[in-house]
């Protein structure tokens, strides 16, 4: 372990890293839940009993012999699989074994982590697996991957567990030509122009609460997101996009970030330090410090915003709901708190900003609620994309240098904008 002395101050690298790799472990979420998934082969009674989706329903409650868990035939190296669709940054795979009986049977069983089809981890178990009921699988360090891959090579049997959970770095947030992901990495879009509730956590920090609210704004046939405004507590930090991208508002007051910041922060938001830097000069960025490896990120390019959660964990997020979906699992939630809404349109209107909530806005636009958010025509949009005079090849040309997760995102939004230039948005 190395030292350094400062005066009577010694400080260990090694228990920093340490702390700081504790605070991302807590702020892992299981990105498996409820995605699409695949097997070698059905069980003969495959369905609700013994489906393949069953591994990540989410349910681990065993009793009455409800059978929860997929279930293959007997078979040479089955296996089962999920698709993450998308890429994250893995640290942990949970394996269940099946609890009533037959627990040898996951004897030399193999997870593989993959992106795009390529194995980039591989773990193999060998040790035993009688009345062993869970397998934690640490991935130190974390790697990039898009599916989990269950198997048991090399040998005739089957393969039945009851829930396979896979913990990875979450990208819940809203951006650009409004792209929203779940706090599980589910992607969907809500043209609606309105005020929505991005995030609304009442119980945030011992009662204070934290909402996050976005305006949608229209220009031709589609929306953006052009500002975004958190509160906590009665402090209310508002970000815009545009030529008023270096100015941020507290509490309804206008501040030039370029002439205020120290050593790259700007002020005090609610407790919490508010740090600035401008990327280019058509892109800055916005972060609340929440935690040593926890904070919110808003960015601007151009016009356009976006909101994201860096390491969100269960202290400071738990219980949110909003367009994010509910808080670990990404349900999409309404306000009710036990309907869930699979149409995103649906579900887009249902966390517009009502007339019971604060107006976080220096400004008022419209509409506003009763009002309902205005929803472009999908036909409009498809007329746009159509008449566009960046094709396909030139848009993936302009996004090449996107990220995987973000590239289709990248290629739809410099399309329908006719701006290649939209690209440096991503």
């Amino acid at each position: 372990m190395k030292m350094i002395s400062t005066g009577k101050v010694f400080v260990s690298f090694l228990f920093l890293a340490d702390v700081l790799r504790e605070c991302v472990a807590d702020s892992l979420i299981n990105v498996a839940f409820q995605k699409p998934t695949e097997i070698s082969s059905p069980y003969r009674e495959a369905g609700m009993r013994f489906g393949k989706e069953n591994g990540v329903d989410g349910v681990l409650d065993y009793e009455g012999g409800n059978y929860d868990m997929f279930h293959t035939q007997n078979e040479v190296s089955p296996w089962w699989s999920v698709s993450l669709m998308d890429s994250f940054t893995i640290h942990e795979v949970k394996v269940y074994n099946r609890p009533d009986c037959c627990s040898d049977r996951l004897a030399g069983f193999r997870v593989e982590i993959m992106e795009e089809e390529n194995v980039v981890f591989t773990y193999d178990h060998e040790g035993q697996t009688l009345d062993v009921m869970l397998f934690s699988i640490p991935v130190d360090p974390g790697v990039v991957g898009d599916k989990v891959r269950l198997s048991i090579p090399g040998r005739r049997t089957v393969l039945n567990v009851l829930e396979v959970e896979v913990y990875a770095e979450s990208i819940a947030g809203a951006e650009g030509d409004p792209h929203i992901k779940t706090w599980i990495g589910e992607k969907y879009d809500f043209h609606g122009v309105c005020d929505l509730v991005l995030l609304s956590n009442p119980g945030f920090s011992n009662g204070q609460g934290m909402h996050i609210h976005i305006r949608n704004t229209r220009t031709r046939s589609w929306s953006f997101i052009s500002t975004t405004a958190v509160s906590i507590g009665e402090e209310i930090l508002q970000i815009m996009g545009g030529r008023d991208s270096m100015k941020y508002f507290l509490n309804g007051k206008a501040k030039d970030a370029d002439r205020n910041k120290n050593d790259g922060v700007v002020g005090n938001f609610a407790g919490y330090k508010l740090k600035y830097q401008r990327i280019s000069d058509k892109a800055v960025e916005y972060e609340v410090i929440l935690d040593h490896t926890e904070s919110i990120l808003l960015k601007t390019w151009n016009r356009l915003v976006s909101v994201s959660m860096k390491n969100p964990r269960e202290e400071h997020f738990g219980g949110s709901v909003g367009l994010m979906g509910s808080f670990p699992n990404g349900i999409k939630l309404a306000r009710d708190n036990a309907t869930i809404i699979s149409d995103s349109n649906i579900f887009g209107q249902e966390w517009q900003v009502i007339g019971s909530e604060p107006n976080l806005f220096t400004e008022t636009e419209e509409p506003q609620f009763p009002s309902m958010c205005d929803i472009p025509l999908s036909i409009d949009m498809r007329r746009r994309l159509a008449s566009s005079i960046v094709n396909i090849e030139k848009a993936k040309a302009a996004c090449a240098g996107v990220t995987k997760e973000k590239n289709d995102l990248c290629i739809f939004d410099v399309m329908v904008t006719n701006d290649v230039g939209l690209a440096g948005a991503y």
